[in-house]
């Protein structure tokens, strides 16, 4: 086979989250002489979809999901947009689309192309958590990922766990988060004693657990009365937020700044990056502002300790506690300018070897490759 390869990519909806923005970059550095980017979304509408769809150079197909029980729909509506569009490949991302990607191709028998799925975060970790709920998602994935022709994971923890329930039957790759280290690139920044600027970045949702970083903030404030904390995203979540916002009057204090579409100006700004999340994989957010030379704080996962155990960069925090989360904010803020600066340094020294979005696509392409027996040749 040879020519132009049409990758179908498929994610949830096009909001500014981590997976979105990977996927996004991939796009965006994908070789228009070998393939032909087509996108979908399966959850609906979102503000990056003028984004993805000038980097397809096409419209993008959406599924309006507003119940659960929508998934039945998702299925065959999917399935036809696969048959008539003859994808050369189907690359899923997140649980939800993996899913109906996986049962849209089983419709299709024969006639289905390769799927490869993106695991973004530890299934069984999640499925621990959400007890019945969660035992069924993870036999979902279970299924899915023994469906697809290749299982890509962002970390090493998830890699474990992934070729564990392949038992060996598909191939698992670890392709880890890229970053654009020209975009986000450290700033001289002027640190005011007692009115630090505290940043978090992520999609309002319960899973980033900001009502949390929200409720640390009057424990911050008690040592240092100026401070102050922005958090840039958009979601469901925030009439909740607002509603503790103004719960502990905290609204001269915690800004919702709404959809950011570049980061990069309030990483430049900010004193410390703070990621509060239950869950996370490899989080693009806190990658950035590593990379932008910003300390951090982290709630204490798998994915997160990876990246800042013993590198000097910051603190982790226990998961979902308020008051610990306050005290790990509190501890890197105690170390001043010099000891910002030389964490901000550390961070940027920690992710300094990640992969570009050029190099990161160039696995990505060789993947593609090898599942369809293509080696394509470049302006066919």
């Amino acid at each position: 086979m040879s020519g132009t390869l049409t990758v179908l990519f498929v994610i949830d909806a096009p909001w500014p989250d981590g997976a979105q923005g990977q996927c996004l970059a991939l796009v965006r550095a994908l070789d228009r002489t070998r393939f032909r980017p087509r996108i979908v979304f399966t959850v609906g509408d979102g503000p990056l979809r003028p984004a993805f769809e000038e980097a397809c150079g096409a419209p993008a197909d959406w599924f309006d999901k507003r119940r659960k029980l929508d998934v039945v729909a998702a299925i065959p509506w999917l399935a036809s947009i696969i048959h008539r569009s003859h994808p050369d490949i189907v690359h899923s991302w997140l649980w939800y689309s993996n899913l109906v990607s996986a049962a849209a191709l089983a419709m299709l028998g024969r006639r289905a192309p390769p799927l490869i799925v993106s695991q973004r975060m530890p299934y069984r970790a999640l499925a621990e958590r959400e007890g019945v709920k969660g035992a069924l998602r993870l036999a979902a994935a279970n299924w899915f990922r023994r469906r697809a022709a290749a299982v890509i994971v962002n970390a090493p923890h998830s890699f474990e766990e992934a070729s564990a329930a392949v038992r060996g039957r598909r191939p698992v790759h670890e392709i880890p988060n890229c970053v654009d280290l020209d975009r986000f690139a450290p700033t001289t920044r002027c640190f005011l004693p007692g009115s630090p600027h505290i940043v978090a970045a992520g999609r309002l949702h319960p899973v980033k657990a900001f009502d949390a970083l929200i409720r640390a903030m009057p424990l911050v404030l008690a040592k240092h009365p100026g401070a102050r904390l922005t958090i840039a995203g958009e979601g469901p979540e925030r009439p909740n937020l607002e509603a503790e916002i103004a719960r502990l009057g905290l609204g001269s204090t915690v800004h919702l700044a709404g959809h950011v579409p570049d980061l990069a100006p309030i990483f430049a700004a900010a004193d410390l990056f703070v990621l509060s999340s239950h869950f996370e994989g490899t989080p693009n957010a806190l990658l950035e502002a590593m990379a932008s030379g910003v300390p951090v704080v982290a709630t204490d996962l798998p994915g997160t300790r990876a990246l800042l155990e013993a590198a000097e960069c910051g603190g982790l925090a226990p998961n979902n506690d308020p008051r610990t989360l306050a005290d790990a904010i509190l501890e890197v803020l105690a170390g001043g300018e010099a000891g910002l600066a030389a964490m901000g340094a550390a961070a940027r020294r920690r992710v300094s070897s990640a992969s570009s979005p050029a190099t990161t696509a160039a696995r990505y392409m060789r993947l593609y490759e090898s599942l369809t027996g293509s080696r394509s040749t470049p302006g066919t």
